[in-house]
């Protein structure tokens, strides 16, 4: 699938009539008997009252609290009344909203289902010490009976350079430090890599848009890869596009009733991270910014210190877990009931990676007592 990097800013309607256009013209072909896409599939039934002729006689759904409101759809449009189906899924791990997860998902399954709930709650992963600590979080955890105790410290930036090695998992809330830090492991000789497709993409995307904004929007069609980006114009340009960006998303968020808080928290840390790649990088053109960009999250993760943020860490894990950043668990930005939540259930995904050792790096306030059972 063709990937495509456009700026919205300034032409929202227009892609909201487009977006509207490209639906009813894929609902169109859909009902013609062309080619389905996987989306196309799981709009399909919910439009249509699609159901397979012959219901799956079980099913089973993993990370169930992820679903969106479609995909439940489409659940129901594949199983009938002799169907068994079996969901597997935490609410505390529901981190998925901001993409379309239905923050109900598991209660609406309950309901869809008539299912019975029992609980999954020993973890066979995770040492006792860090059950402990993820605890304070929820108490539908238990450490397996025969789990070790594990190793919950604190460290040094200095110690956690020494310690890190190949395999090793390193965490953030955000994106920006995780950029700082795989340069500096560089630096050490330690190989790494910044795990994530999707942030190298909305960062060069970010790039692009500063280098062309005019002071109003930016201006795609003057883009070429040769602009000088090491200069002072572009870091005005950065940051006036910025500020253009935050303004739109305040006016965006107290239209809905909504706090804009962590929508201009995220746009801060892909600012910062475009800078940092910047001046770590030396890149003098957009394409050296973009290609150093890239480099960053390319790399093979068997044989790296991977670095993500606990988004990007859902679904993962390694013997040793290394924090940095912890004081931005919860985020400061945080102030909704729905924002702290989610929040809670970040710092529960976070703890609860490591098979071996948990380290904290450089915490202002240390964890150490709340792992103790």
């Amino acid at each position: 699938m063709l990937d495509v990097d456009a700026p919205v800013m300034g032409a929202e309607e227009t892609l909201y009539r487009l977006t509207s256009r490209v639906l009813h013209e894929g609902l169109v072909a859909l009902q013609d008997g062309h080619a389905r896409s996987f989306l196309d599939q799981v709009l399909a039934p919910n439009v249509f009252g699609w159901s397979l002729p012959q219901p799956y006689d079980f099913l089973l759904v993993d990370e169930l609290q992820d679903l969106s409101r479609g995909q439940m759809g489409l659940l129901q449009a594949a199983t009938g009344p002799e169907s068994r189906v079996v969901g597997v899924g935490d609410r505390h791990q529901s981190l998925y909203a901001f993409n379309g997860a239905d923050t109900q998902s598991l209660p609406r399954f309950t309901e869809l289902f008539d299912a019975v709930e029992r609980p999954l709650s020993i973890t066979y992963r995770c040492p006792k010490k860090h059950v402990a600590l993820a605890r304070h979080y929820t108490d539908a955890i238990e450490a397996a009976p025969n789990a070790q105790e594990g190793i919950l410290d604190d460290l040094s930036s200095e110690d956690c350079v020494d310690l890190v090695r190949p395999g090793d998992l390193m965490l953030c809330r955000v994106n920006a430090p995780l950029i700082d830090w795989c340069y500096h492991l560089i630096s050490q000789g330690k190989p790494a890599m910044v795990r994530g497709r999707d942030l190298a993409k909305s960062l060069v995307a970010l790039a692009r848009d500063a280098a062309t904004f005019d002071g109003t929007q930016p201006r795609r069609e003057k883009l070429h890869e040769q602009l000088r980006v090491n200069t002072s114009a572009f870091l005005a340009q950065l940051n006036a596009y910025a500020d253009v960006l935050a303004q739109k998303y305040t006016r965006e968020a107290e239209r809905d009733g909504r706090e804009p808080d962590m929508r201009i928290a995220a746009l801060a840390d892909r600012m910062q991270a475009v800078l940092l790649v910047l001046e770590k990088s030396g890149a003098q053109t957009l394409s050296d910014l973009v290609d150093a960009i890239r480099q960053l999250c390319a790399g093979d993760p068997e044989r790296s210190v991977v670095l993500t943020t606990v988004h990007g860490a859902k679904g993962l894990e390694a013997k040793r877990v290394f924090i940095v950043e912890p004081d931005l668990l919860p985020h400061p930005k945080a102030t909704s009931a729905q924002a702290q939540e989610t929040e809670r259930c970040v710092q529960f995904v976070a703890f609860t990676r490591a098979k071996e050792a948990l380290y904290f790096v450089e915490p202002s306030e240390s964890r150490l007592e709340l792992g103790k059972a």
